[in-house]
């Protein structure tokens, strides 16, 4: 069986987004009924922001890209993991590549 190298890059994206926010949750404590944001600062390359793929642009606009760059990537993925689970974070992130 032969895998798509665009599917294997976005699986790869997702997994690192998942470890991402439950690192997070580990360094806030786990405690989601706080009212003030947890921030949270992503620093990294293409593979990072999801170069050449579809995550590349994903809801860049939940995040606060700090290049203007435009670009949503795994940041934006952690973003909607969040909101999804209820939490509140800020996310930033300065991505080249």
């Amino acid at each position: 069986m032969r895998i798509r190298k665009s599917s294997f890059l976005s699986l790869v994206y997702l997994i690192v987004a998942f470890l991402s926010f439950n690192a997070s949750l580990l360094l806030a404590g786990g405690d989601s009924k706080e009212s003030k944001a947890s921030t949270i600062l992503f620093i990294g390359n293409s593979f990072t922001y999801g170069g050449g793929s579809a995550v590349q642009f994903y809801r860049s606009h939940l995040v606060t890209d700090l290049n203007g760059s435009g670009k949503g990537g795994v940041p934006a993925l952690f973003k909607a993991f969040a909101m999804q689970a209820g939490l509140n974070f800020e996310v930033n992130h300065e991505l080249i590549g």
